[in-house]
Protein backbone atom coordinates (compact mmCIF):
# COMPACT_ATOMS: atom_id res chain seq x y z
CA UNK A 1 0.00 0.00 0.00
CA UNK A 2 1.54 3.36 -0.97
CA UNK A 3 2.04 6.00 1.68
CA UNK A 4 3.52 9.45 2.01
CA UNK A 5 5.20 11.32 4.86
CA UNK A 6 5.03 15.12 4.86
CA UNK A 7 6.39 17.12 7.80
CA UNK A 8 6.06 14.11 10.07
CA UNK A 9 2.51 13.33 8.93
CA UNK A 10 1.99 9.79 7.65
CA UNK A 11 -0.96 8.99 5.36
CA UNK A 12 -1.97 5.59 4.07
CA UNK A 13 -3.87 5.42 0.80
CA UNK A 14 -6.42 2.66 0.74
CA UNK A 15 -7.63 1.50 -2.64
CA UNK A 16 -10.50 -0.95 -2.53
CA UNK A 17 -13.41 -1.40 -4.92
CA UNK A 18 -16.29 -3.81 -4.47
CA UNK A 19 -19.25 -4.98 -6.50
CA UNK A 20 -22.01 -5.06 -3.91
CA UNK A 21 -25.03 -6.11 -5.95
CA UNK A 22 -26.05 -7.59 -9.30
CA UNK A 23 -29.75 -7.56 -10.13
CA UNK A 24 -31.27 -8.66 -13.44
CA UNK A 25 -34.67 -7.03 -13.99
CA UNK A 26 -36.13 -10.49 -14.69
CA UNK A 27 -35.04 -14.10 -14.29
CA UNK A 28 -36.15 -15.31 -17.72
CA UNK A 29 -36.07 -14.09 -21.31
CA UNK A 30 -37.01 -15.39 -24.71
CA UNK A 31 -33.99 -15.88 -26.95
CA UNK A 32 -33.33 -12.60 -28.75
CA UNK A 33 -34.94 -10.49 -26.03
CA UNK A 34 -33.27 -7.86 -23.88
CA UNK A 35 -32.39 -8.20 -20.20
CA UNK A 36 -31.55 -5.12 -18.15
CA UNK A 37 -29.07 -5.71 -15.33
CA UNK A 38 -28.15 -3.34 -12.50
CA UNK A 39 -24.59 -3.67 -11.19
CA UNK A 40 -23.67 -1.68 -8.08
CA UNK A 41 -20.04 -0.76 -7.37
CA UNK A 42 -18.73 0.84 -4.18
CA UNK A 43 -15.50 2.66 -3.42
CA UNK A 44 -14.34 1.27 -0.06
CA UNK A 45 -11.07 3.18 -0.23
CA UNK A 46 -10.16 6.60 1.10
CA UNK A 47 -9.77 8.56 -2.15
CA UNK A 48 -11.70 9.14 -5.39
CA UNK A 49 -11.31 6.32 -7.89
CA UNK A 50 -11.86 5.90 -11.64
CA UNK A 51 -12.34 2.36 -12.91
CA UNK A 52 -14.27 0.06 -15.25
CA UNK A 53 -17.22 -2.14 -14.37
CA UNK A 54 -18.05 -5.15 -16.52
CA UNK A 55 -21.10 -7.40 -16.68
CA UNK A 56 -21.02 -11.02 -17.88
CA UNK A 57 -23.43 -13.84 -18.64
CA UNK A 58 -21.47 -16.93 -17.67
CA UNK A 59 -18.02 -16.03 -19.09
CA UNK A 60 -19.32 -13.89 -21.99
CA UNK A 61 -18.97 -10.12 -21.75
CA UNK A 62 -22.21 -8.12 -21.85
CA UNK A 63 -20.56 -4.73 -21.65
CA UNK A 64 -18.16 -2.33 -19.92
CA UNK A 65 -18.96 1.02 -18.28
CA UNK A 66 -16.38 3.52 -17.06
CA UNK A 67 -16.78 5.24 -13.69
CA UNK A 68 -14.91 8.51 -13.14
CA UNK A 69 -13.92 9.89 -9.73
CA UNK A 70 -16.25 7.90 -7.49
CA UNK A 71 -15.82 9.47 -4.01
CA UNK A 72 -14.80 7.36 -1.01
CA UNK A 73 -17.60 5.34 0.62
CA UNK A 74 -19.93 6.14 -2.29
CA UNK A 75 -21.58 3.67 -4.63
CA UNK A 76 -22.93 3.82 -8.14
CA UNK A 77 -25.45 1.61 -9.91
CA UNK A 78 -24.92 1.02 -13.62
CA UNK A 79 -27.49 -0.52 -15.94
CA UNK A 80 -26.30 -2.95 -18.61
CA UNK A 81 -28.42 -4.23 -21.49
CA UNK A 82 -27.92 -7.84 -22.54
CA UNK A 83 -29.17 -8.74 -26.02
CA UNK A 84 -29.73 -12.50 -25.82
CA UNK A 85 -29.63 -13.15 -29.57
CA UNK A 86 -26.39 -15.16 -29.23
CA UNK A 87 -27.41 -16.96 -26.04
CA UNK A 88 -28.48 -20.57 -26.31
CA UNK A 89 -32.06 -21.35 -25.28
CA UNK A 90 -32.71 -23.95 -22.59
CA UNK A 91 -29.89 -22.63 -20.44
CA UNK A 92 -29.65 -20.82 -17.11
CA UNK A 93 -26.95 -18.16 -17.26
CA UNK A 94 -25.18 -16.72 -14.22
CA UNK A 95 -24.90 -12.93 -14.26
CA UNK A 96 -21.68 -11.48 -12.82
CA UNK A 97 -20.44 -7.96 -12.13
CA UNK A 98 -16.74 -7.15 -12.00
CA UNK A 99 -14.75 -4.04 -11.07
CA UNK A 100 -11.24 -3.65 -12.44
CA UNK A 101 -8.43 -4.13 -9.93
CA UNK A 102 -6.76 -0.90 -8.85
CA UNK A 103 -3.00 -0.55 -8.46
CA UNK A 104 -2.01 -1.60 -4.90
CA UNK A 105 -5.51 -2.96 -4.19
CA UNK A 106 -5.03 -5.84 -1.78
CA UNK A 107 -8.64 -6.98 -1.23
CA UNK A 108 -9.63 -8.11 -4.72
CA UNK A 109 -12.02 -10.89 -3.65
CA UNK A 110 -14.91 -8.42 -3.57
CA UNK A 111 -14.25 -7.08 -7.09
CA UNK A 112 -16.30 -9.91 -8.60
CA UNK A 113 -19.91 -10.63 -7.64
CA UNK A 114 -21.85 -13.45 -9.31
CA UNK A 115 -25.53 -13.16 -8.53
CA UNK A 116 -28.67 -13.91 -10.36
CA UNK A 117 -29.60 -16.46 -12.93
CA UNK A 118 -31.44 -15.73 -16.12
CA UNK A 119 -33.07 -18.56 -18.04
CA UNK A 120 -33.11 -18.17 -21.82
CA UNK A 121 -36.16 -19.89 -23.29
CA UNK A 122 -37.40 -20.64 -26.78
CA UNK A 123 -39.77 -17.95 -27.99
CA UNK A 124 -43.20 -19.25 -26.98
CA UNK A 125 -42.13 -21.57 -24.13
CA UNK A 126 -44.27 -19.72 -21.60
CA UNK A 127 -44.15 -22.30 -18.84
CA UNK A 128 -40.40 -22.92 -19.19
CA UNK A 129 -40.68 -26.68 -19.53
CA UNK A 130 -38.36 -26.78 -22.55
CA UNK A 131 -40.99 -27.40 -25.19
CA UNK A 132 -43.30 -25.11 -27.15
CA UNK A 133 -46.61 -26.96 -27.19
CA UNK A 134 -50.37 -26.50 -26.83
CA UNK A 135 -50.01 -25.72 -23.11
CA UNK A 136 -48.04 -22.60 -24.06
CA UNK A 137 -50.53 -21.60 -26.78
CA UNK A 138 -53.33 -22.09 -24.24
CA UNK A 139 -51.59 -19.70 -21.80
CA UNK A 140 -51.40 -17.06 -24.51
CA UNK A 141 -55.07 -17.59 -25.34
CA UNK A 142 -56.00 -17.19 -21.66
CA UNK A 143 -54.15 -13.85 -21.57
CA UNK A 144 -55.46 -12.72 -24.97
CA UNK A 145 -56.39 -9.00 -25.15
CA UNK A 146 -54.82 -8.32 -21.74
CA UNK A 147 -52.33 -5.65 -20.74
CA UNK A 148 -50.41 -4.73 -17.55
CA UNK A 149 -52.89 -4.32 -14.70
CA UNK A 150 -55.56 -6.44 -16.43
CA UNK A 151 -56.69 -9.45 -14.33
CA UNK A 152 -55.62 -11.95 -17.03
CA UNK A 153 -52.27 -10.25 -17.70
CA UNK A 154 -49.35 -12.66 -18.10
CA UNK A 155 -46.09 -10.92 -19.05
CA UNK A 156 -44.75 -14.16 -20.53
CA UNK A 157 -47.67 -14.21 -23.00
CA UNK A 158 -46.63 -10.77 -24.29
CA UNK A 159 -43.90 -12.30 -26.43
CA UNK A 160 -43.23 -9.19 -28.52
CA UNK A 161 -43.16 -6.99 -25.38
CA UNK A 162 -45.74 -4.62 -26.86
CA UNK A 163 -47.69 -4.28 -23.61
CA UNK A 164 -50.68 -6.12 -25.10
CA UNK A 165 -51.32 -9.83 -25.80
CA UNK A 166 -52.62 -10.25 -29.33
CA UNK A 167 -52.46 -12.42 -32.46
CA UNK A 168 -48.84 -11.40 -33.07
CA UNK A 169 -47.88 -13.14 -29.81
CA UNK A 170 -49.72 -16.31 -30.84
CA UNK A 171 -48.04 -16.16 -34.27
CA UNK A 172 -44.56 -15.76 -32.71
CA UNK A 173 -45.11 -18.75 -30.42
CA UNK A 174 -46.52 -20.83 -33.27
CA UNK A 175 -43.31 -20.35 -35.30
CA UNK A 176 -41.50 -22.41 -32.66
CA UNK A 177 -44.30 -24.91 -32.10
CA UNK A 178 -42.79 -28.35 -31.42
CA UNK A 179 -39.30 -27.08 -30.52
CA UNK A 180 -37.79 -28.86 -27.55
CA UNK A 181 -34.67 -28.49 -25.47
CA UNK A 182 -32.05 -31.20 -25.92
CA UNK A 183 -32.21 -33.95 -23.29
Amino acid sequence: IPHTAIDGFFATLIQDLAITNVVPFRDWVYQGGLVYINVTAKNLGNQKESFDVKAYYDSELIGTEHVTDLPQNEEITLTFTWNTSLAQPCHNYTITGEATTLPYETNTANNIYPDGKVKVKFVGDLNGDGVVDMRDIREIALAFASYPGHPRWNPEADIDQSGYVDMRDIRLASKNFGKTCPP
